[in-house]
């Protein structure tokens, strides 16, 4: 899919449905156990009405990829520090779509300091962009992740 045919736009509660679904497909990247044992929490954090209270919190910036009526990406800033949820489908990754969230939400603050806890496949992505690892990768709540620090340079 050419990237020029993606649309990104601000999300909001009634996407919260498209969000759910592409984050659920995308779950295996992150779950520390395949079978989400353990992970029970967190999995309830990305159900359709959680998402929904998310997007309308405005303490988050979020960012939607769309190629025509497919949600193909997703991307949130959570108090203009944290990077709180990057996604693309598994289908459109290696196209360009995170990049573009990324860029968007950098865009959009001002913090000399951003924060992830990225997935372990993710990790490289984000060291592509000058993240830096804080630690070793670690579990919580059925989550396997490596802290890591963005630092805004002149």
């Amino acid at each position: 899919m050419p990237i020029d045919d993606v649309v990104l736009r601000q999300a909001g509660p009634a996407d919260a449905p498209a969000l759910a679904a592409l984050i659920a497909g995308l779950s295996g990247y992150f779950l520390a156990e395949p079978d989400g044992a353990g992970a029970e929490g967190f999995l309830a954090s990305l159900s359709v009405d959680a998402l929904a209270a998310c997007v309308a919190d405005v303490r988050q910036d979020y960012w939607l990829a769309w190629h025509g009526e497919t949600l193909v990406g997703a991307a949130a800033l959570r108090d203009g520090c944290h990077v709180h949820h990057l996604f693309v489908a598994e289908a459109c990754q290696r196209q360009g779509i995170a990049g573009r969230l990324w860029r968007t939400l950098l865009g959009r603050t001002s913090a000399l300091v951003l924060t992830v806890n990225a997935s372990l496949c993710a990790a490289p992505v984000y060291a592509h962009w000058r993240f830096v690892a804080m630690s070793a990768p670690q579990q919580r709540m059925g989550v396997a992740y490596v802290p890591m620090r963005w630092l805004r340079t002149a």
